[in-house]
């Protein structure tokens, strides 16, 4: 009991759970999730070895109905989560049993959201932040039926933190003891397969892969001594292998885990980071009560909903611990923040200059919103 005391995130989550398990059948499907099941369905056809070797064999049976639409768009999490799902669906509807499996993907993405927050701040605020971000209405909702997002921001959040722990390994132990090798596999594996999962899901995942890399520059460049110097290198050697495993695994699991790459894995990724990164459609958003083209929504749009979305104290506390947060810490810890800050500054710069398009309010950048958040208890 006192372990579980110590540990308010368990307590948290089980909370969590106890709300999630009495809602989860009220939820109805959002507009295009049968489609998106129906992928996870006519995905099983690429991973069964006997139709490898079938005369008939064509991969673009493993799209499904709307392979125009989802094929582009990969499909490491139902993929993951479907043996479950199959399982639950013995027992629950089909919607009934997705929606409680995104749900627990959500929660564990909370469980990965305190992990981080912990590495900038006590175990107090952590919570507090956690607590913040957990029950934001946009990601309550978002939760249970929104099967792409609400993932992608799992796993987004789990190559950040996943990607931070394995540079901290290596800046404390530069030459590899025996003690520390089980250490140091789990957790490149781990940050490995996070962001495979994350860029399999979407493109914008490598984005993690990014702000890792500046983190680890961030803990090398230090000013030392000549004393130092021989070490420095060695770590700078060290992370040069680090990294080009951490990079050949996550583009492992990421063709593993996306069929649409078998063919021509390099071409048919550039063509899709090149559509993805406009999202072109043809659908209509209601905004401030006029009609526009997705593509052609005012600049206010996205600052706008995440100024309505969230609630009240967010962006006022998000503010005060920027600025404490800058101001407290030291030389290392503000190059280190700012680095988590970019997590939001990149995407919302690249929204407001590049002005792809966006509909279905902003869930297609729910994943650039943990860092608000992680801010607002640094203040203290």
């Amino acid at each position: 009991m006192q372990k579980i005391i110590k540990q308010p995130i368990i307590i948290l989550l089980t909370i969590n759970l106890i709300i999630g398990i009495f809602i989860f059948r009220d939820y109805g499907y959002s507009w295009d999730e049968p489609l998106f099941y129906d992928y996870a369905d006519a995905l099983q056809y690429a991973y069964a070895p006997h139709n490898w070797f079938a005369e008939n064999f064509d991969l673009q049976n493993a799209f499904g109905s709307s392979a125009s639409d989802h094929a582009n768009r990969g499909p490491a999490y139902i993929i993951i989560v479907y043996p479950i799902v199959s399982f639950l669906k013995l027992f629950l509807d089909n919607a009934s049993a997705w929606h409680l499996i995104n749900f627990l993907t959500f929660q564990l993405g909370i469980y990965l959201f305190y992990r981080f927050a912990s590495k900038w701040m006590s175990q107090l605020g952590a919570v507090s932040a956690t607590l913040l971000f957990c029950y934001q209405p946009v990601f309550w909702g978002h939760s249970f039926i929104n099967p792409k997002d609400i993932p992608f921001l799992v796993f987004f959040i789990g190559s950040m933190y996943f990607g931070f722990e394995m540079v901290d390994e290596f800046i404390k132990f530069p030459l590899l003891v025996r003690e520390r090798a089980r250490v140091r596999v789990i957790k490149i594996l781990l940050a490995s397969f996070f962001m495979g999962i994350a860029t399999s899901i979407r493109v914008l995942g490598p984005l993690a892969a990014v702000l890792t890399v500046l983190y680890a520059l961030s803990q090398m460049l230090q000013p030392s001594s000549s004393a130092m110097k021989v070490e420095n290198k060695i770590k700078f050697n060290n992370f040069i292998k680090l990294f080009t495993t951490y990079a050949f695994l996550s583009l492992i699991i990421s063709f593993i885990t996306w069929p649409y790459l078998w063919i021509n894995p390099l071409q048919t990724f550039i063509q899709v980071f090149a559509f993805m990164s406009d999202n072109p459609t043809q659908l209509n958003v209601l905004f401030m009560g006029n009609n526009y083209q997705a593509g052609e929504v005012p600049l206010r749009y996205l600052p706008l909903l995440l100024g309505y979305t969230q609630s009240e104290p967010v962006w006022i506390l998000f503010i005060l611990g920027l600025l404490f947060a800058f101001w407290k810490s030291n030389h290392q810890k503000r190059i280190s923040l700012f680095i988590v800050l970019l997590w939001f500054l990149i995407p919302l710069a690249y929204v407001l200059l590049r002005r792809p398009s966006m509909y279905d309010g902003y869930r297609h950048f729910l994943f650039i919103l943990p860092p608000i958040f992680y801010f607002h208890r640094l203040c203290i």
